[in-house]
């Protein structure tokens, strides 16, 4: 199975706060910067960041200039809707304002980049949206046979007579639910 995917290295309440690892490649820690905002309660990771790693190149800032361009024709998606723009620190060293999603938009982000890098996460994507789509089902179609075998749609009462049926819900039966 494979196990890729956004983690933090700490959940927020054990961590200095501002600070978060994500692992975008099996096993490897990337240099990501990241921001925990206490008002959402949620970690914002910085979207050039994420580029440069999936894509490896040369410039990333431009890559995420023209993905943005790009995605929004092809996808009809504008990638800058899940972004906010958060004051980060640079490789300078100076703190300077960077698109930033939160781990949803960063998902999304991922799905538009067309990378060799990106492909193994995209497979884990589908995977798991596969496997959550198969327990809804399961579970809509317990529920739905749960509804069935109890006859909740049979009528309780007919005129003002409790049915013969009502009664002998009264008797212990062993459902499956």
């Amino acid at each position: 199975m494979l196990r890729q995917g956004i983690r933090q290295a700490h959940p927020p309440a054990q961590q200095p706060k501002r600070y978060s690892s994500l692992s975008l490649s099996k096993g490897q820690e990337q240099s990501i910067r990241s921001h925990w905002d206490d008002e959402q309660e949620q970690w914002y990771f910085s979207v050039i960041d994420v580029v440069a790693v999936l894509t490896d190149s040369a410039n990333p800032r431009d890559y995420w200039y023209k993905m943005k361009i790009r995605v929004k024709g092809e996808e009809g998606f504008e990638p800058s809707t899940v972004c906010r723009q958060l004051k980060m620190k640079s490789p300078d060293g100076k703190q300077r304002l960077t698109d930033c999603a939160d781990t949803e938009g960063v998902l999304r982000i991922i799905q538009s980049i067309p990378s060799p890098k990106a492909e193994p996460f995209k497979q884990w994507l589908a995977q798991v949206g596969a496997e959550r789509i198969e327990e809804t089902r399961a579970s809509t179609s317990s529920a739905t046979s749960c509804y069935l075998l109890r006859s909740v749609s049979t009528p309780i009462k007919l005129g003002n007579y409790l049915s013969i049926w009502w009664l002998s819900l009264s008797k212990p039966r062993n459902l499956p639910c």
